[in-house]
Order: C-alpha cells, then sequence, then structure tokens
C-alpha cells in the first residue's frame, strides 16, 4: 500500500504542479489575447479615421463641384437673361400640365 500511496500523492503534487502551469499559461493566452485586441481595435481606430478622412475628401471635392456648377449657371442666366426667363417660364408650363393630367 505504501507504494500506492507513493503514486497518489506524487499524481497530487503533479496534478498541482500542472494546475499551476496551467493557470500561468492561461494568464499568458488571456495576456495574448488582450494584446491582440488592443491591435484590432487600434486598427479599427485608424482605418476609421482614414475613412472619415477621404470622405471628407470626398465632400469638399463634390462641393466645389456644385460651386463651380452654380456659378457657371448665374452667369448663364446674367448673360442671357431673356433667355433663361423663357426657359424658366416652359418649363412651368409642361410642369403645370403634367401636375394638372395627374391630378385628373
Amino acid at each position: 500500500m505504501s507504494h500506492l500511496n507513493r503514486h497518489v500523492k506524487s499524481g497530487t503534487h503533479h496534478s498541482t504542479k500542472s494546475a499551476a502551469e496551467v493557470s500561468d499559461n492561461g494568464g499568458s493566452v488571456v495576456d495574448a489575447i488582450a494584446e491582440g485586441a488592443s491591435a484590432v481595435a487600434r486598427d479599427v481606430r485608424e482605418a476609421a479615421g482614414q475613412v472619415a478622412q477621404r470622405v471628407e475628401e470626398k465632400f469638399e471635392q463634390g462641393r466645389d463641384q456644385v460651386r463651380c456648377c452654380e456659378n457657371r449657371f448665374e452667369e448663364s442666366v446674367r448673360s442671357r437673361p431673356l433667355a433663361s426667363l423663357l426657359i424658366a417660364a416652359g418649363i412651368g408650363v409642361i410642369a403645370g400640365a403634367l401636375w394638372r393630367r395627374r391630378q385628373s
């Protein structure tokens, strides 16, 4: 029996040692996961910042194009006011006819 007791005590010692090693390794696994998650979060923030910057640049480009078209339109109206008035009246007549037709 003493031989069996020695094996049981030895097994208990090894299992305690193994549990401590697993606990230590578990801590490193948790640390590695936390570091990985932190790196992913940092990459996501960086990518989001880049996307936001691109969106802002595209918005500015679009606004500049609208201003350019607006300026050209104003110049066209100022250089040919009568033609512009007649075109606007024609569009109004067509829109009114379509609206009346839709109401009927």
